[in-house]
């Protein structure tokens, strides 16, 4: 368990999809090399945040490499109020890392193709109406309409209904969904959390998992972002979770399902924010029994 700076930010875990969005952007920017930069959708979240998400794009017919830099890409991406008053910056947690993915790769995008990513930054002041986005090689993304603001557990915070019922799903890599199935409090003093890995579409998509940085990047916030817990630890030092350290072929409706125990929230606490590798943040599950 640990405490989030209370700072500006952004947070950022990335996935890719080999073909572009029906979803209009709500702004786009020049990349470098012919590349696009679309801001999708903002949204603000029941953690203090506002949730931000985006895609690179290649309009052209050639393929194009494009690097992402650990470091510099997250650090040069920031948004500035309307009237250029304040400038919201990458937010760093009490490791003095940088609140994100942790991408650092090369891209290669052919014609169509794009790379999806989202971000958290600290929600805009009251009354602004607009935004500007500014990212690493790009020109500004100008005006782009701040939402409304969303009570938790409401009909604008839920995900899109999956397949199966589950408590909320986020946007994995090549197409593929993660499920958080159950929370449920256990007699050792922590929280088990069920989920699943889910292929929804129609081809057979292979998935890696790192039994170290799989676990090692999943954990939660609570809601108004104070507390972040990760997978806890048993006495040898090992993560209490399903120890999966494998390549996995799913195929369409196929699902690979696991667990994890966490730190229990605090009391009085009712909404929860997932983070998994690879994956959009699952936004707002509600903790069992908090709103009886």
């Amino acid at each position: 368990m640990m405490h989030l700076r209370q700072i500006l930010t952004v947070a950022l875990v990335l996935a890719v999809t080999v073909s572009a969005r029906a979803q209009n952007p709500l702004g786009s920017g020049k990349l470098q090399n012919g590349l696009a930069i679309d801001v999708m959708d903002l949204k603000l979240t029941s953690d203090s945040y506002m949730k931000v998400s985006f895609r690179i794009r290649n309009p052209t017919q050639q393929r194009i490499s494009y690097d992402i830099n650990g470091f510099s890409f997250p650090n040069a991406m920031y948004y500035v109020e309307e009237g250029g008053k304040f400038k919201f910056t990458v937010v760093k947690d009490t490791q003095g890392e940088f609140f994100w993915g942790r991408v650092n790769k090369r891209l290669n995008l052919g014609a169509g193709e794009t790379f999806e990513t989202w971000a958290k930054f600290g929600q805009p002041h009251k009354g602004i109406k607009h935004i500007t986005f500014y990212f690493q090689d790009s020109e500004p993304i100008e005006d782009i309409p701040v939402p409304s603001p969303v009570k938790a557990g409401g009909e604008d915070s839920k995900p899109a209904a999956p397949a199966i019922k589950a408590l909320g799903t986020g946007k994995l890599q090549n197409g593929l969904v993660i499920d958080v199935l159950e929370l449920k409090p256990t007699s050792d003093g922590f929280l088990k959390v069920s989920f699943q890995i889910r292929n929804p579409g129609t081809d057979t998509v292979k998935y890696g998992i790192n039994g170290f940085s799989f676990p090692n990047s999943m954990y939660y916030v609570e809601e108004g972002g104070k507390f972040k817990f990760t997978i806890v630890k048993d006495e040898r030092g090992e993560f209490l979770w399903g120890r999966i350290n494998k390549t996995v072929n799913l195929g369409p409706a196929e699902t690979l399902e696991s667990w994890a125990k966490f730190g229990q929230p605090h009391k009085g606490i009712k909404r929860l924010t997932f983070y998994f590798q690879e994956s959009e943040p699952i936004e707002d599950i509600a903790v069992p029994g908090a709103d009886k």
